[in-house]
């Protein structure tokens, strides 16, 4: 059997795992049982939290049983996790004020006038608008950014569909850019 996760645990002396039941070589009970059964008291005492899209009482109930020390169900919840971090690991959450982030502004207030701005061509259009329709959010941020960075006519119209990204909109945009894209 794989006994790659022993050797990390020596190597690196985390102060705590997060490990998956589903893994490639072998499952999250088996690696646990193992870290538990180990002669070096600095890895068989790591803390272990499992977590898993299986939310049955059984998988939960077995991973206590392999030795872990909290399991928490996917997706996890941020709260649910700092939670256990605080017990397992003896931490005390000190939280700062978080300054007024300014709202993003709304896309229909973006600063984009299609009498003042240049529309670029075609062939950027079709490309832009392509990643829109697939969902690749940061490859059309980019890819707006360096129409801007490329040619600053496009200025006010990339900024418009960047502004609309970071609000991901992409219904917006691609309504948007179906106005100036050609069929």
């Amino acid at each position: 059997m794989d006994r790659k996760h022993l050797k990390k645990a020596i190597e690196y002396h985390p102060d705590l795992i997060i490990s998956d039941v589903a893994m490639p070589v072998k499952n999250g009970y088996e690696m646990i049982a193992e870290l538990r059964q180990s002669a070096i008291p600095e890895v068989s005492s790591i803390p272990v939290v499992v977590s898993s899209a299986s939310v049955f009482e059984s998988d939960r109930h077995e991973s206590f049983q392999a030795g872990a020390n909290e399991f928490l169900p996917k997706p996890i919840q941020t709260n649910h996790l700092l939670a256990a971090l605080k017990q397992l690991m003896d931490i005390e959450w000190h939280y700062a004020v978080a300054e007024a982030i300014p709202a993003t502004p709304s896309p229909e207030k973006t600063e984009f006038s299609e009498s003042t701005s240049m529309i670029p061509p075609q062939e950027i259009l079709k490309e832009i608008y392509e990643l829109a329709r697939r969902g690749l959010i940061n490859d059309f941020i980019s890819a707006a950014e360096q129409m801007q960075t490329k040619d600053s006519q496009y200025a006010s119209f990339s900024q418009h569909l960047i502004t609309m990204a970071k609000a991901f909109r992409l219904k917006a945009i691609r309504e948007f850019l179906e106005k100036y894209v050609e069929a």
